[in-house]
């Protein structure tokens, strides 16, 4: 910048000429380090060509399987800074626009030193979002349907807020490393045990056994966080499309008490499944009777 200035100063040259003289010399430094860089987020290093990685199955349990997540240093630290910039910007919109409501933050405190899956029904695009927004300044890893991280600039950032995917095959042997070392790293882990999304739905499907046999496997505490549509009035008015959204955390249910009730494994992960499901059902059903009733005296102090 400063020969820049003193050719400013003996001759007519352009001031965006002088701003932008240093980028060559810039490229000059970032261009070469740039693959030396990639190791640091588990992409591997370019060689003439070929692209040379770790041994994805150098630990048995799978925990250098960088196509699941990175736990490189460099990884978690621009992870971090591009999760808090999204969810601020999440919550602005979550808060605004859909008068996002969180309850029971209460029951996520419960044994911290504990190792805590979450599960919650899935009815939004933003779902992961909200539940973000809902236990921060905690943080969760999250499941993701595998096909979704193929997708050019998606995949990427989702993988940076947290996301991981689900393997179509082999899906438990190869996610239970990664999930062991996300409990090692004081993370919640997150899935949505109803699989795909069911947009706006108010009532919780069958639920896949994956979490609950983890929960099992790693004696861990499930609280299960359901998402409630709730109708949000307009100006007084309860509009067809306008919706409120309330994320509420549910008590936990403790794999251990579920291990000790029942003979195996496979029965206590069913009765997990069974509970869980029903606990969000009845929530949604008492939030659906609820809205109801506030339409009903809506329409009844109406001058109309």
């Amino acid at each position: 910048l400063v020969p820049g200035l003193a050719k400013l100063h003996a001759r007519p040259v352009s001031f965006l000429a002088v701003l932008l003289y240093p980028f060559p010399f810039f490229s000059l430094i970032v261009v070469p380090l740039s693959p030396a860089a990639m190791p640091g987020f588990g992409i591997g290093l370019d060689w003439k060509g070929p692209l040379l990685t770790a041994d994805a199955a150098t630990d048995r349990a799978g925990r250098q399987d960088s196509a699941i997540v990175c736990f490189t240093l460099l990884y978690r630290l621009v992870s971090s800074i591009v999760y808090i910039v999204t969810l601020a910007v999440v919550f602005l919109f979550a808060k605004l626009v859909l008068g996002l409501r969180v309850e029971g933050r209460e029951h996520l405190r419960c044994a911290r030193d504990r190792r805590r899956i979450l599960i919650s029904n899935h009815v939004l695009y933003l779902d992961c979002a909200m539940v973000g927004c809902a236990i921060f300044p905690q943080r969760t890893y999250f499941s993701a349907l595998e096909e979704t991280f193929s997708l050019p600039a998606v995949g990427h950032l989702i993988r940076l807020l947290g996301a991981f995917p689900l393997p179509r095959r082999n899906t438990l042997r190869r996610i239970e490393g990664p999930v062991e070392q996300m409990f090692s790293m004081g993370r919640l882990v997150h899935f949505f045990p109803e699989g795909e999304l069911r947009r706006l739905s108010q009532e919780a499907a069958e639920f896949k056994a994956g979490a609950f046999f983890l929960a099992c496997l790693h004696e861990a505490l499930v609280i299960p966080v359901t998402l409630v549509i709730r109708d949000r009035p307009i100006v007084g008015h309860f509009l067809p499309r306008a919706f409120g959204v309330k994320v509420v955390v549910q008590e936990a249910l403790d794999a251990r008490d579920y291990l000790c009730r029942y003979s195996t494994q496979q029965a206590a992960v069913q009765a997990m499944q069974d509970e869980a499901r029903d606990r969000m059902n009845r929530l949604l059903r008492a939030e659906a009777r609820e809205s109801l009733t506030t339409r009903a005296i809506g329409r009844g102090s109406s001058p109309n």
